[in-house]
């Protein structure tokens, strides 16, 4: 779905139509949905399902090491594929952080940030990186790390924020 070129395109009111945006977009900073986003969509709604079904245990087993496995592999040369998985992996993030526990997501912050957050920051801000698609997956993965930085603050709250 995220696939480079198509799937980092914004969707944008250029030809008259609306520009389309997140069900959740007044918890997100990024400007809008991508090619890529909307593709995903269904896919992200069944993995919701699922993790619902199964509980915080499946998403902590299944879904974050995922995630980790994704960011602990951006070292230099990025190829189209691995770019398309981060870009996943940051989707998938966004969508199971809601479903986690007060508890269990103060116990897996530490986790999501230094495991998932923190090397796709830096990956995506690092001039020794190499992306093949270019700035543009650059841009994509800094909106979608802030969105999670974003939605963080707003679960655990401001006090807590300061502190982590």
């Amino acid at each position: 779905c995220y696939l480079p070129p198509e799937g980092l395109q914004m969707n944008n009111t250029e030809q008259g139509a609306p520009s389309a945006h997140f069900p959740d977009q007044q918890i997100r900073l990024s400007a809008g949905m991508s090619t890529g986003d909307i593709l995903s969509r269904p896919l992200l709604d069944c993995l919701v399902k699922i993790a619902e079904l199964y509980g915080e245990h499946f998403i902590l087993i299944q879904y974050m090491p995922y995630c980790w496995d994704l960011a602990g592999l951006c070292k230099r040369k990025v190829s189209q594929n691995l770019e398309g998985g981060l870009l996943g992996s940051l989707a998938v993030l966004h969508a199971i952080i809601p479903l986690l526990s007060d508890s269990v997501l103060m116990k897996e912050l530490d986790n999501i940030t230094c495991q998932i957050l923190c090397p796709v920051i830096h990956a995506s801000t690092s001039s020794i990186n190499l992306f093949s698609s270019g700035s543009s997956i650059r841009t994509c993965l800094l909106h979608k790390s802030l969105d999670i930085v974003s939605l963080l603050g707003l679960r655990i709250g401001e006090e807590m924020a300061r502190t982590h």
